[in-house]
């Protein structure tokens, strides 16, 4: 059994970072980048699955399409899946490598991630491990990115703090919505806009119906597509994920209304498949992010040039989208 060089991590890290500085030039999103590497124990051999790339918020419309959650499109992770499955659970180690720390939506998909691989049986518990270089604090200061303020949101119950929650009964709301909440045959979200309602379905409907309502406002080349003007989301889900929640805090959702319904126990969607959401929810929460509970281990690799985030803050043109 192996163990990584460690002086490797501080050259794929730097690999991140000429990745966010490119990344800016193109004007594609912020100064963020990721990669994704599976190293076996067993041989000592280090595969890259996943390049570096980056943020992409600009490009896609999508105010949550940051470096990370690029890095684990499904496209890439059936690749790792199979990458980890060819080597074997005891020998497998995933290494995420991210230019900066992640936000609260990225540290819940890599841990909801993790989490999946591990109940799947193809890696041990704690065999995933993300390596940063930017903190909170380094991101402000240089680039005037402000994650801390969203985290500092998962510190007050879901609901509560900047997304609201409410519970509303089926017949109070909206025939269109009524109609719409009816045609549902799985996990369901939705998004009343003037005159139509979007559906979002799947694993994740709370987020996919983000996603349709971004899609839909860049189509019609709103500015800013990513921020939905403090709409509010309708879904079954009563148990607020984390994942769910930091998308809506980056798409500025105001209110999460909870349908009580005859399918909403059936529905509703759990963010992990070993953990109910609120529990998720305290372990995504923990910052910095070294909760005992967690399926991850996180290190934060220093010095760091940092290169791509001064390129943005040099940027004349940049476009302010942390958050809304």
């Amino acid at each position: 059994m192996t163990v990584l060089d460690l002086a490797i991590l501080p050259k794929l890290l730097d690999a991140c970072d000429a990745k966010a500085v490119e990344n800016v030039r193109a004007d594609r999103g912020g100064p963020f980048a990721a990669s994704i590497h599976v190293h076996n124990m067993l041989t000592g051999d280090l595969q890259t699955i996943v390049e570096p790339v980056g943020n992409a918020v600009i490009e896609t419309g999508l105010a949550s399409a940051h470096a990370e959650d690029r890095a684990v499109q499904p496209e890439n992770t059936a690749k790792l899946r199979a990458a980890v499955a060819a080597i074997g659970l005891e020998n497998a180690h995933i290494y995420v490598i991210s230019s900066a720390e992640s936000c609260p939506a990225c540290h819940a998909k890599l841990e909801i991630l993790a989490r999946q691989l591990v109940h799947e049986k193809l890696i041990l518990p704690q065999h995933f491990t993300v390596v940063f270089g930017a903190s909170y604090e380094d991101s402000k200061a240089v680039a005037g990115f402000d994650d801390d303020k969203y985290h500092h949101d998962f510190q007050v119950k879901p609901g509560t703090g900047l997304i609201r929650q409410s519970f509303a009964k089926f017949l109070d709301l909206p025939e269109t919505l009524r109609t719409r909440i009816n045609d549902a045959t799985g996990p369901a979200a939705w998004i009343m806009t003037k005159d139509r309602v979007l559906v979002g379905v799947g694993d994740a409907p709370e987020v996919n119906v983000i996603h349709v309502a971004s899609r839909v406002q860049q189509r019609v080349r709103i500015e800013s597509p990513w921020n939905l003007r403090r709409a509010t989301l309708y879904t079954f889900t009563h148990e607020i994920g984390p994942m769910a929640y930091a998308e809506c805090q980056w798409a500025n959702i105001s209110e999460w209304v909870s349908v009580e319904h005859e399918s909403a126990q059936i529905f509703a969607t759990r963010e992990a498949p070993d953990i109910g959401n609120s529990t998720l929810f305290k372990i995504i929460g923990t910052r910095p992010y070294t909760n005992p509970d967690s399926a991850m281990i996180i290190h934060h690799l220093i010095p760091f040039a940092n290169l791509g985030q001064h390129e943005w803050a040099a940027k004349a043109d940049k476009k302010q989208y942390n958050g809304a």
